[in-house]
C-alpha cells in the first residue's frame, strides 16, 4: 500500500514522498503491525512526520477549512482536558450544552466523532498541521 509521508512545520503542510510501508518500516524501524496501525488511524511518526493514505490530504485541506476557530479550539481543549467536556466548558467559559452543539457539529462537518478517541486524535491532527 502506498502512503504519502508529510511534514508539519509551524502550520504548513509539506509532503515529502509518496512511499511503502516496507520503507516507512526500514526507516522508522517499526514493526509491521505498527505500521498497519499508523497508516489505518492517520496517527503521527516521530513528533513531526505523519503518515496517511495517499488521496487524503485535500480531505485534510479542506476539513481544516471547514471548521470554525472555536470548533478547533474545542478541539484542542478536548485533549488537553483528556475529553471530559464539562472540563472544557469551564476552561472556554461556555455553557456545556454550548460544548456539546459544537462538538455535533464537528461531528457532521468532518464525519469524525470528537467523542470517540481515535477520531479525535485524526482531527487534532487535522487543526494542528
Amino acid at each position: 500500500m502506498k502512503v504519502k509521508v508529510y511534514h508539519v512545520n509551524e502550520g504548513s503542510l509539506r509532503i515529502l514522498d509518496s512511499v511503502t510501508s516496507k520503507e516507512i518500516q526500514k526507516h522508522f524501524g517499526l514493526s509491521e503491525s505498527y505500521v498497519g496501525a499508523y497508516i489505518r488511524r492517520g496517527l503521527k511518526l516521530k513528533r513531526k512526520f505523519s503518515i496517511i493514505p495517499a488521496g487524503e490530504v485535500e480531505v485534510i485541506n479542506e476539513t481544516k477549512n471547514n471548521l470554525t476557530d472555536i470548533q478547533k479550539k474545542i478541539i484542542n481543549e478536548l485533549c488537553n482536558c483528556n475529553m471530559n467536556k464539562c472540563e472544557v466548558a469551564r476552561k472556554m467559559f461556555f455553557n456545556l450544552n454550548t460544548i456539546i452543539y459544537h462538538i455535533e457539529q464537528i461531528k457532521i462537518k468532518t464525519e469524525l466523532d470528537p467523542n470517540k478517541f481515535f477520531d479525535l486524535i485524526k482531527l487534532k491532527n487535522i487543526v494542528s498541521s
